[in-house]
């Protein structure tokens, strides 16, 4: 985990988004991350919010959840809700299952989705 760690901050969206995958399905915590592994995780996701597909969204989402991360860790929640937002029409129904599942897991509230979604 130690060289993913320092790595990060040069990995593009999609290899991010499987290593957040492969950490929650290998049954990571959150709470067990390291503080730096935390933050080059969240910070390296931020960068790429815009472009994830609904398909890797949703993984992303739900890999944070898994993980155990909470709705008042993520830096710019309007920026999720944005991109959850421009993905409506895009997502199968169990995509949008698996982030309404995951949304409501990390902490976030009904009332601060849009009714539009």
């Amino acid at each position: 985990i130690y060289h993913i760690e320092n790595q990060m901050i040069h990995m593009d969206s999609k290899q991010i988004g499987d290593i957040t995958w492969a950490i929650a399905s290998m049954g990571g915590q959150w709470k067990h991350l390291s503080k730096q592994l935390k933050y080059n995780l969240l910070s390296t996701i931020d960068k790429y919010w815009n472009e994830y597909d609904n398909f890797s969204f949703a993984s992303i989402v739900w890999s944070l959840a898994k993980l155990g991360v909470h709705w008042n860790d993520f830096t710019d929640k309007h920026v999720v809700i944005s991109k959850l937002l421009s993905l409506r029409e895009k997502l199968s129904p169990q995509q949008s299952s698996k982030l309404l599942w995951a949304l409501g897991s990390l902490g976030c509230l009904y009332n601060e989705l849009s009714v539009e979604f």
